[in-house]
C-alpha cells in the first residue's frame, strides 16, 4: 500500500498543482469511503492503476485519473458518483463545464467505448484476467455485495452477465489489455461458470454441432430454382412459370410446338 500511496501522490499533483489543500481534501473523503468497502474498495483502484501502468507504461492521464477514482465511489451508484464528482470537481482542478463534458460520462456508466471511457472500463474488467485465486477472492465478494438477491436470482443474473463478457470479442479495448488479460480472463469466467453449474465450452460445443448438423440437413434438399416449374412428362418441355413461379399454372408445351 505504500507504493500505492506513492502513486496516488504522484498522480493526484497532475489534478490541481495550485490548489493542495483542496485536492488533498477530496481524494482523502474519495479514499476513505473505498477504504471502508468490501466490494471494489482500495485494491479494486491500487489493481486498475497498476495494471494500467505495466501495460502501458504510464499511469492514466488526468481525466481518466479523476474518473477511475470516482468511478462507483458510491456503492451500485454511478449517477451518485458523478454527483460527488461534480461536488469536488473545482478542488480537483476541474471547471464544472470540464467535469460534465470529459468525467461525468466516465463515471455514469457511458458505454461509448472510445477514448477515456475505454480507458477506465479496461481497468475495471482487469481484475477478471487476474490469477485464479485472486479472481475468485473477487467474485465471492460480489456475491456478498448482492447477498439480498436470491440463490436462484443470482446464479441466473451473474451466469447471464459472465456469458456476454466471455462471448464479447475483443473483451477489452486497447491491444495491450487484450493481448495480457484476455485469455486469462476468458478462463476465470468459465471456472466460475461452472461453479454456476453451466458448462460453458461444452454447451458451446454442443450448440455448434447442432447448428453444424441443421446446415448439413438443409444442404441435402435438392434445391429448386424458384423461376422453373416441376419436371414435365416424358417427350414434353415445360416452360416457364408465369410470375416467377408464384400465382401462376405450369405451362406444357408440346414437342416442337409453341406454348
Amino acid at each position: 500500500m505504500q507504493e500505492f500511496q506513492k502513486a496516488l501522490d504522484a498522480l493526484s499533483a497532475s489534478l490541481n498543482p495550485g490548489g493542495l489543500e483542496g485536492r488533498g481534501t477530496a481524494l482523502a473523503g474519495v479514499l476513505d469511503r473505498y477504504a471502508k468497502r468490501g466490494w471494489k474498495g482500495i485494491d479494486y483502484l491500487w489493481l486498475g492503476l497498476r495494471e494500467h501502468k505495466r501495460l502501458l507504461g504510464t499511469y492514466p492521464a488526468r481525466h481518466c485519473l479523476a474518473a477511475w477514482l470516482y468511478h462507483a465511489w458510491e456503492p451500485g451508484d454511478e449517477g451518485m458518483s458523478s454527483v460527488a464528482f461534480l461536488r469536488d470537481c473545482r478542488s480537483l482542478g476541474f471547471s464544472l463545464e470540464e467535469a460534465e463534458r470529459h468525467v461525468v460520462p466516465l463515471i455514469s456508466g457511458c458505454w461509448d467505448l472510445t477514448g477515456g471511457a475505454s480507458v477506465v472500463i479496461d481497468m475495471e474488467l482487469s481484475l477478471y484476467g487476474q490469477p485464479r485465486v485472486a479472481y475468485l477472492r473477487s467474485a465471492r465478494r460480489t456475491r456478498d455485495r448482492w447477498r439480498h438477491l436470491g440463490s436462484r436470482a443470482w446464479e441466473e443474473g451473474r451466469t447471464l452477465g459472465l456469458v456476454m463478457l466471455v462471448q464479447k470479442d475483443p473483451m477489452f479495448q486497447s491491444p495491450e489489455f487484450e493481448r495480457e488479460l484476455a485469455a486469462a480472463a476468458r478462463a476465470n469466467i468459465k471456472a466460475e461458470l461452472l461453479l454456476l453449474g453451466l458448462d460453458y465450452d461444452r454447451e458451446r460445443a454442443e450448440a455448434d454441432k447442432a447448428a453444424a448438423e441443421a446446415k448439413e440437413k438443409k444442404d441435402e434438399v435438392p434445391a429448386q430454382r424458384p423461376d422453373s416449374a416441376p419436371a414435365g412428362k416424358q417427350g414434353e418441355d415445360t416452360g416457364p412459370v408465369p410470375g416467377g413461379g408464384e400465382g401462376g399454372g405450369e405451362v406444357r408445351v408440346p414437342p416442337g410446338g409453341k406454348p
